[in-house]
């Protein structure tokens, strides 16, 4: 496969993966409705909103989706909370896409692929119920380009 037709294969998976985030008004996931709230929740508790302040308090240890959680912040805070929620997981798919991307163009051996594994199972994970949307059209990229 010519470098032209590996990377036109990419850029169509890219698409495929990322449409399905703006085509629909809510994503298909199980537990995004969940992470949206608690992103609006912890935007409201950094504003300092006495309403949400009597019910909740912050708590800074790590948890998971914490990485989720630094990224979409600031977007929530600038385009509300379904955009801002959007655009970070349309982010987290593009960098996924890139890595996969580089770890592709870059790779000297068969067993590099083996990189991939953890941004494939982060990827699925992320997206919960989604893996069908996003996660198989990103997986045969990287199964037929390599």
């Amino acid at each position: 496969m010519s470098k032209i037709q590996r990377n036109c294969v990419i850029i169509t998976f890219a698409i495929i993966s990322i449409a399905p985030i703006w085509l629909f008004t809510y994503l298909p996931s199980v537990d995004l409705p969940n992470h949206m709230a608690t992103t609006s929740i912890l935007l409201r508790l950094m504003q300092g909103d006495v309403v949400t302040t009597s019910f909740y308090q912050t708590n800074l240890s790590v948890v998971p989706y914490y990485l989720y959680y630094i990224f979409a912040l600031p977007l929530v805070a600038l385009f509300g909370v379904l955009s801002g929620t959007k655009i970070t997981i349309t982010l987290f798919a593009g960098a996924f896409l890139a890595a996969s991307w580089l770890i592709l163009l870059k790779r000297k051996r068969a067993w590099f692929i083996i990189l991939l594994a953890p941004l494939f199972i982060t990827s699925l994970f992320f997206m919960a119920s989604c893996q069908y949307l996003r996660g198989c059209p990103q997986y045969c990229s990287l199964i037929g380009v390599y």
